[in-house]
């Protein structure tokens, strides 16, 4: 198989060169907890790619509130992870969607 070096580059600028198949390159990849999307440069906007699961702090809550969102969470059939400290991990676009609304939250 033919492979190339592709440039992909974080939201802060981070910088990473890949092997890739040529035809068949990745246009993101998530490295070491970062997504890099293909290309290189400052970016001036949010990566596109849509990997998951993600940290959301729009669903995020105080580390005291922890206990009471994840039962409600459960007790509604929303699967997201709350990490100690009140982080909201969403393991898909479709559990994001359904929380946020549960929250109150417009969803584009």
């Amino acid at each position: 198989m033919d492979m190339r070096n592709q440039a992909y580059t974080a939201d802060d600028g981070e910088l990473i060169i890949l092997k890739v198949p040529i035809g068949n390159a990745p246009s993101c990849v998530e490295q070491d907890g970062k997504t890099f999307e293909m290309g290189f440069g400052n970016r001036t906007k949010p990566l596109k790619c849509d990997l998951w699961p993600k940290k959301s702090t729009a669903l995020s809550c105080t580390p005291e509130e922890v206990p009471e969102f994840r039962e409600e969470h459960r007790r509604h059939g929303i699967a997201i992870e709350y990490k100690d400290d009140g982080t909201a991990v969403v393991g898909s676009k479709l559990e994001f969607e359904k929380a946020a609304r549960f929250r109150g939250l417009t969803v584009c």
